[in-house]
């Protein structure tokens, strides 16, 4: 497998920010699903001992924060809105 897909499948990811069909990387990325959801089965694993995770769920696929990291996240809300006030 192509590394080189996975860090474009994960800059896609990153910069939506959102869920993006698996269809929809595979037509921007011009290969098969198959080769999509291998690249994404790779990235997956990268990603396992980051702070980062993807998530895939209705044949959509996401970047989320790190459950482990989720008290860091919910401080960072938290002072951000206490600034606000």
């Amino acid at each position: 497998m192509n590394s080189e897909l996975e860090k474009k499948i994960e800059a896609i990811l990153f910069y939506t920010a959102e869920p993006v069909k698996v269809s929809f990387l595979a037509k921007t990325l011009e290969v098969k699903i198959d080769v999509v959801r291998e690249a994404l089965l790779k990235l997956n694993a990268s990603l396992e001992s980051r702070g980062i995770k993807m998530v895939e769920h209705n044949d959509e696929v996401s970047l989320v924060t790190s459950p482990e990291f989720a008290p860091l996240i919910e401080k960072l809300i938290k002072d951000e809105r206490e600034r606000e006030l």
